[in-house]
């Protein structure tokens, strides 16, 4: 009888501690996914997140730093049964390759690299992170929201 209660203190406990561990993942109370975000690691990268429909049509751009060559992922994600975050099926990816200044007549050239990804965004301690689980894309990036009010008066500023 005392092994079965010192178990299921146990089991209560570990229960305790998986929903404790869970809490960073969590947003608060008020927070809205949609937005414009930017890599806080690079700076390079832009993530876009609107409504749609009964989803979030998500956009994430990754130029290179001479911004010859970018990568874009769009997809449209729902909140994920877990409640953690946001997930997706069908995401694309494609690359453009830019031309150089002096060859500019030749355009853009478009690959497409895939329409099967899938992954998460999820949101962790006041950021929100992409985990790509087709190529893993989405590693090394910190996305920090871009404040409305900043980009408001940048423009107004112009």
């Amino acid at each position: 009888m005392i092994m079965v209660s010192l178990l299921s203190a146990c089991q209560k406990n570990d229960a305790d501690i998986a929903k404790e561990d869970m809490v960073p993942f969590t947003p608060p109370t008020d927070f809205q996914w949609e937005g414009t975000y930017i890599d806080s690691v690079n700076e390079l990268a832009v993530l876009s997140i609107e409504l749609a429909g009964n989803g979030f049509l998500c956009t994430i751009s990754v130029p290179d730093k001479d911004i010859t060559n970018i990568q874009s992922y769009e997809f449209t994600a729902k909140p994920a049964e877990d409640g953690l975050g946001l997930e997706y099926t069908a995401g694309s990816h494609t690359s453009y390759l830019l031309p150089s200044a002096e060859n500019m007549s030749n355009g853009v050239t478009t690959t497409d690299v895939y329409s099967d990804g899938t992954g998460r965004i999820y949101y962790l301690d006041g950021n929100v992170f992409w985990m790509d689980e087709k190529d893993n894309a989405g590693s090394g990036f910190i996305f920090e929201r871009v404040e409305e009010e900043a980009a408001a008066s940048e423009s107004a500023g112009e």
